[in-house]
């Protein structure tokens, strides 16, 4: 076995998927889902929450019936070897491109609200050497690191939102449901794309995972990440209010601002900024190491660690070339990206969960003869 895949426990897989489906959706998706859906924005999520349990189910119906096995390995089986590896390698430019957005996501944040005399590729640099350290020590050892993060980025979580209760204007989502029903299942699908159409990741991971509950922990895993999105939406709204919501390019980041306790804890902006940090550390490095695993065992390598440091060399750059700025992010993550995560997150997985029903049934009907 890869030494960089060594198994994780089914705590340290939960864990893991908390920060994937948080990610960077923790400080964007507020503004990007009040964008149609207005003060119905919470609405809008609620029901990305219940549409979600589509992508998990198909993602989880796969990992079921290839159990030890990557999606490139079942692609081959299902697809034959030429076809699969063809499908794979698209899967290779998905991950690339999605590893390249996440690390401009970062960029443009630190570049916009912290240290905003750096130029981005410096920044862009900086944070993928940690990727690559965390890459080369391997899944075993970030699963590690999760675990003992977590409790403390829930605490921050609950301290946060526990601040912003006297802020609270409940005139702010009123009146409930005057949005139409178009803008609130467009935001809704926008919800669905990012988090949940984005685990699909997790499908070069499940093999990975040392016990038979990893489903257990992909849903808790999820379920609370999407939770915690949800509220982050909600109090968006209920404090700012559904236009200071859109306008903001970062809604959670300002959310901090208005945090005044005792006189004297106040713009503790940095913690959201911090627990943001930690949960995109976490969905790039997840989808930076499915990128090497997905090379390895495409081209039959005996070990992914030495692809680490070309393809950092390959994303940085990346990084620059698909956004050249943040209106260009936010308008090709409503459109394009959308289209292309449905694609191989979704249409793709149903195809091949479809072609492992029909070949099970027919080779059910060859044993009966």
């Amino acid at each position: 076995m890869d030494p960089t895949f060594v198994q994780i426990s089914s705590r340290q897989f939960m864990v893991l998927v908390i920060f994937y489906t948080m990610g960077s959706a923790i400080v964007l998706m507020p503004g990007v889902i009040s964008h149609g859906a207005d003060q119905d924005a919470w609405i809008a999520a609620l029901i990305g929450m219940i549409a979600g349990i589509v992508p998990i189910w198909i993602y989880l119906s796969l990992g079921g019936r290839f159990p030890g096995l990557t999606i490139v390995e079942y692609n081959e089986l299902l697809l034959g070897k030429w076809l699969g590896k063809t499908v794979s390698l698209l899967f290779l430019a998905f991950y690339l491109l999605f590893s390249a957005i996440l690390l401009r996501e970062i960029g443009d944040f630190v570049s916009t609200q912290t240290l905003t005399e750096t130029p981005i590729m410096v920044i862009h640099a900086m944070f993928m050497i940690m990727i690559v350290t965390a890459a080369r020590l391997g899944i075993e050892t970030l699963g590690r690191a999760g675990e003992v993060m977590f409790p403390f980025v829930m605490v921050l979580l609950l301290i946060f939102f526990g601040f912003l209760l006297p802020e609270i204007k409940v005139q702010n989502i009123q009146p409930i449901m005057a949005t139409e029903a178009k803008p609130i299942i467009e935001s809704a699908i926008l919800f669905v794309v990012d988090p949940f159409l984005e685990l699909s990741v997790f499908l070069m991971i499940f093999p990975y995972v040392k016990t038979k509950k990893w489903k257990k922990s992909f849903i808790w895993g999820a379920l609370i990440g999407s939770v915690v999105l949800t509220s982050m939406i909600l109090f968006s709204i209920l404090v700012l209010g559904a236009y200071i919501t859109v306008i903001q390019l970062y809604p959670s980041y300002a959310l901090a601002r208005y945090i005044r306790f005792g006189g004297f804890i106040q713009r503790i902006e940095e913690v959201v900024s911090g627990i943001w940090y930690i949960s995109m550390f976490f969905k790039l490095t997840l989808t930076f190491c499915a990128s090497t695993l997905l090379i390895k065992q495409t081209f039959q390598l005996r070990e992914s660690k030495f692809l680490v440091f070309p393809l950092a060399v390959v994303i940085v750059p990346l990084a620059q070339i698909v956004s050249p700025n943040r209106s260009y992010s936010l308008d090709f993550a409503e459109e394009s990206w959308t289209l292309f995560t449905a694609t191989f997150a979704l249409v793709i997985p149903v195809v091949l969960l479809l072609l492992a029903s029909w070949r099970k049934v027919r080779l059910r009907r060859k044993a009966s003869h």
